[in-house]
């Protein structure tokens, strides 16, 4: 169970791939898309990254595909986001604008909420900021 502040590792892995979705599918998908990008993203053993996707695909939030990976010869599994998962992380998003996470800034820990790191850094770094916490 998560602390407060702190998303699950589900909800951080839908956000991190929701970072990487393109109404037309890329030729080769950025190495973000796998499972060791995921895994590094999120700050997770790669071997848990099929049990918190395994679930996200069950839901149908995510889908499962094999392509091609930038910088990599052979297709890999890569991991995208559905329709239905970008609705699920505007829910998401929304209901942590007002959530307080622990950032590090100007060298100490201090609070904020999602809408003042949205606000301080944009929001695709602040989704990639969030779900590394």
């Amino acid at each position: 169970m998560p602390e407060p502040g702190q998303l699950s590792v589900n909800d951080r892995v839908l956000l991190h791939i929701s970072r990487f979705a393109k109404d037309n599918p890329p030729e080769e998908y950025p190495p973000d898309c796998t499972q060791a990008g995921i895994a590094a993203a999120v700050g997770i053993s790669r071997t848990h990254v099929p049990r918190a996707v395994k679930v996200l695909i069950k839901d149908g939030l995510v889908t499962e595909l094999t392509a091609r990976v930038r910088g990599h010869e052979r297709r890999m599994s890569v991991y995208v986001i559905s329709q239905e998962g970008l609705m699920a992380v505007e829910r998401l998003w929304q209901a942590a604008q007002d959530q307080e996470f622990s950032v590090l800034k100007d060298g100490t820990i201090t609070r904020m909420t999602g809408r003042r790191i949205e606000e301080t850094i944009g929001r695709k770094r602040a989704l990639a900021a969030i779900s590394r916490i």
